[in-house]
């Protein structure tokens, strides 16, 4: 008691030693040994809060743990639920102190059995610790469970009370406080409604001179707030500030509270202001925060976080007054902000991102050069900060390199070179694929953004690889997590076998599709986890010896690259243009500049054509493919391009919109003659460490596909008849049985998803005929329709086929991306060629069902023709890509280059 009143610690020490002592005298079997063991660890852990020595705390624990064991069966029910009650709140106060889970559990399996024991008249405060702890636990784990028992728990206990029952205030408020963390995570506006009714009863039944009515009045008025954002009601933000207003007129002068009050009331007013655009509502928000801070000058950890709040109003003031004073005080309040902030604090990047906001806005004002200088420099501090908000560095890094880029190239260039090492933080493996899809999507032309600096700083090799570090992401990531560790495992087989581990397990937990869910708490603990330690993993490969590079993805593989034909990565950006093309053996990549595209064409003959003019052609021409043809300029800018009657291979990496359109046929069509077709066997390749892979890991494989999976779905439940799926596998099942070529067919009930699945393992070549879908809102969950539901994307890609050689897609969409993610390849074809497929065939857009019969039969016609065997099997594509280009050829030769011939043969393309 006396420690209590005093706060003096000698006071607390005389009482442990008291507390130890008495427990030495007291026998094991005598009854108040229980009360001994309590009282000992109620002050051990009345110490740690006053030395933060956690053996105290533990030890705490330990002993109200073990006073609870020691309970016998003559030991009142009410005193162990009580002891069980201090020790559920202590455990959930250890997990503050520890982070382990275990504390969690341990602390709601006390409350639940302090509830069961009970007395019946103290049941309602039992259930309210327990809907505490419930919500606790939900704040932390995310897992709904957690808060539909406190929901239910609090209706319970508010059922129970009578009116005019003094503890009934503060279950109608834990029933509000639980209603209203359910609507976070439900978004029901019959939530945070019920909330509403909870808060106002508890609010109309505290006595108007209790301590706590200003408490309940401030719950009250945040749940308006959150119920008027939801609804655009400007009637519930009145009411919300009415009562943050009586709130503090409930408070002394002096109370601790009155600032923190004050400056909700501003953020109050500042949200009602976005609805009715008044300036007298800004005005009375900045007028509230001013107050806030007059309170609280010295005395408040909140400072930094109001003055940043009131640099926010003034600049909402300034896009309406445009007012160079007001700017002014946005810019100063921030640098307050900034001034008072703790060294490293995690809040130091906003607030240095926000302050060069500000400064950009009033230079636009001002037309001041060195506020645009000093902005600069702001972001480049919030971008080099070591910790903080990840989104906002890699933004801050971005307009970094984009402001410098107009004084200070060098500067831009590190910039870029920022924001791209950020990248692999803000797309973290302990994220979902999809979420890491919503995360790409906000910097989706950033890569291409740092290539064009890059170019135009004559910086050829950076530019390729930054678009090769920031682009196709998450297949980079997959094929990190399948890297062979054969090497490894003679240095070091125990860190090999650890590596192999991780990566398996992070690919399982990555390839769920969909948001992340509060109930995959415990999965997505673990993918933190794991992604940590694969982080680790990967450090100690580095320091061996000859895995200095391990997973770094460098400039250096391109000496993977085909050994013949030329591979061209097209960089799109709004300032310029530009192709670098590679071959196998040359130390760095040529620039190819090209003109700016601005077309606005729809008709695909006049896109053929502008894709010729300004793209294709260029390219060609310069690395010589139009003279090995007979054409083109004399002096070309290679010297070792061979003459040949056969068309070269050439693979295109484009990027931006380009991903999306058809570069191999690209040229001049009705009546005039001179196209990509004719020059060139075009491939494509997400990236081109993707294809520089592929050929590392090529196998051969005799020259004739081995083993065949055709699925067909004529029939598909729910979708259109596909009457010209029966034709073409009947077709191609001829071919393939004439070749000696062994196959199985599954169509119809035989087509399920989990028979796909077993046999896509077996079998080394694949062909779906049947609907197929691509998912703009969730790309991996694209798939093939069949007879019991969509083979979705993520599916297929968990699977590592080690040997597999081609996907034949006879299906539409199946090379169609997301313009969101236009640098991500999100379609079914780069899923194949992830999932390990060395050649996949696909469509740009719907084909015709009558002609794809056709393309099919002449494909493995082709394919398998005896002639093939002097590629000496190499399974590089060549053979694939090679055999698709007869097969449209003749379909081509059929139709013509009518817009109605190009719409049907165009739409073929070969990936790998």
């Amino acid at each position: 008691k006396a420690f209590h009143c005093t706060g003096q610690l000698p006071y607390l020490e005389e009482s442990v030693a008291a507390s130890m002592r008495a427990l030495e005298l007291t026998e094991e079997d005598d009854p108040e040994r229980l009360n001994r063991l309590f009282d000992l660890g109620l002050t051990l852990d009345a110490r740690y809060f006053k030395d933060r020595d956690l053996t105290d705390a533990n030890k705490s624990i330990a002993l109200m743990k073990e006073a609870i064991g020691a309970a016998g069966e003559k030991t009142q029910p009410h005193l162990i639920a009580s002891l069980l009650d201090t020790l559920g709140t202590a455990l959930r106060l250890n997990f503050s102190r520890t982070g382990d889970l275990s504390d969690i559990h341990e602390s709601l399996e006390a409350h639940r059995r302090a509830v069961s024991m009970a007395p019946e008249f103290d049941l309602p405060d039992f259930l309210g610790e327990l809907s505490t702890a419930l919500l606790f636990a939900f704040n932390q784990s995310g897992d709904p469970r957690h808060i539909d028992e406190a929901v239910s728990v609090v209706r319970e206990s508010v059922a129970l009370m009578k009116d005019g029952d003094p503890g009934l205030p503060d279950r109608l408020q834990e029933a509000g406080s639980a209603l209203k963390h359910k609507f976070n995570y439900s978004d029901e506006l019959k939530d945070i409604q019920e909330a509403i009714s909870y808060f106002q009863k508890a609010v109309d039944v505290t006595p108007k001179e209790s301590s706590l009515l200003a408490l309940r009045l401030a719950d009250l008025s945040n749940a308006l707030v959150t119920r008027s954002t939801l609804t655009g009601e400007v009637l519930d933000m009145d009411e919300a500030i009415r009562s943050k207003r009586r709130a503090i007129s409930l408070l002394h002068e002096g109370h601790e509270d009155v600032p923190i009050c004050f400056n909700n009331l501003a953020m109050s007013y500042r949200r009602k202001f976005g609805m009715d655009g008044q300036m007298e509502t800004l005005e009375e928000a900045i007028r509230c925060q001013e107050r806030a801070i007059a309170k609280a000058v010295g005395r408040s950890i909140g400072l930094p976080v109001w003055y940043a709040a009131l640099g926010h109003s003034f600049h909402l003031k300034f896009q309406k007054t445009r007012n160079e004073s007001d700017i002014d005080q946005a810019v100063s309040s921030t640098e307050k902000a900034l001034e008072i902030l703790p060294p490293n604090h995690v809040d130091i990047p906003e607030r240095e991102f926000e302050l060069g906001n500000f400064l950009i806005s009033r230079s636009q004002l001002t037309k001041r050069e060195d506020d645009v200088k000093r902005a600069c420099e702001h972001y480049k501090r919030s971008a080099l900060f070591s910790h903080g908000y990840t989104a906002r560095r890699v933004e801050a890094a971005r307009k970094w390199a984009d402001l410098a880029r107009t004084f200070d190239i060098e500067s831009s260039l590190d910039g870029y070179e920022r924001a791209i090492d950020l990248i692999s933080a803000f797309v973290g493996l302990e994220q979902t694929q999809s979420r890491r899809h919503e995360n790409i999507a906000q910097i989706s032309d950033l890569s291409r953004a740092a290539a064009a600096t890059a170019v135009e700083a004559d910086r050829v090799t950076r530019a390729l690889e930054w678009l090769e570090r920031g682009r196709c992401l998450v297949w980079s990531q997959l094929n990190s997590l399948r890297t062979p560790v054969d090497n490894l495992r003679l240095v070091d087989e125990q860190l090999a076998e650890r590596v192999v581990a991780v990566s398996k397990a992070l690919e399982t937990s990555g390839s769920e599709h969909g948001k992340i869910r509060v109930g995959n708490s415990a999965s997505l603990n673990s993918s933190v986890d794991l992604a940590v330690e694969w982080k680790d993993l990967v450090s100690s490969v580095r320091q061996k010896p000859g895995f200095e590079d391990f997973l770094e993805t460098k400039v250096s593989s391109m000496e993977d690259l085909p050994s013949r034909g030329t591979v061209v990565v097209i960089n799109v950006h709004e300032t310029r243009c530009d192709a670098l093309a590679l071959r196998a053996g040359w130390s760095a990549p040529i620039h190819i500049s090209l003109p700016k595209r601005g077309s606005n064409d729809f008709k695909l003959v006049d896109v053929l054509r502008d894709l010729w003019k300004s793209v294709v052609h260029p390219v060609l021409d310069a690395i010589g493919y139009l003279v090995s043809r007979g054409v083109g300029r004399v002096k070309t800018m290679l010297t070792d391009v061979q003459e040949s009657d056969m068309p070269q291979r050439i693979w295109w990496c484009p990027t931006g919109p380009l991903s999306f359109l058809p570069l191999h046929a690209a040229g001049l069509f009705m009546g005039e003659r001179d196209n990509a077709f004719d020059y060139a066997i075009s491939s494509y390749s997400p990236n081109v460490n993707t294809l520089a892979k592929q050929m590392r890991t090529q196998v051969t494989t005799g020259g004739k596909p081995s083993r065949v999976l055709v699925v067909s779905q004529p029939n598909t439940p729910g979708h259109t008849p596909l009457p010209g799926t029966t034709r073409e596998v009947q077709a191609l099942r001829g071919v393939l049985a004439g070749g000696g070529i062994s196959h199985i067919h599954l169509e119809g009930k035989e087509a399920t998803i989990q028979s796909c699945i077993e046999s896509l393992v077996e079998y080394d070549c694949v062909h779906f005929a049947c609907h197929a879908f691509q998912d703009p809102k969730e790309p991996l969950a694209s798939g093939f329709f069949l007879h019991d539901g969509r083979l979705e994307l993520s599916k297929i890609i968990r699977n590592n086929f080690q040997s597999a050689e081609f996907a034949f897609l006879s299906a539409c969409q199946t090379s169609t991306g997301d313009d969101k993610l236009s640098e991500e390849a999100v379609h079914l074809a780069a899923g194949m060629v992830a999932a390990g497929y060395r050649g996949v065939i696909a469509t740009m857009w719907s084909i015709k069902d009558k002609y794809a019969p056709d393309v099919a039969t002449d494909f493995y016609t082709e394919l398998i023709k005896p002639e093939s065997s002097s590629l000496e099997g190499a399974n590089d594509g060549r053979r694939t890509a090679e055999a698709l280009h007869v097969a449209v050829n003749g379909l081509r030769s059929r139709l013509g280059d009518s817009e109605d011939g190009l719409l049907t043969w165009v739409p073929y393309v070969h990936f790998g």
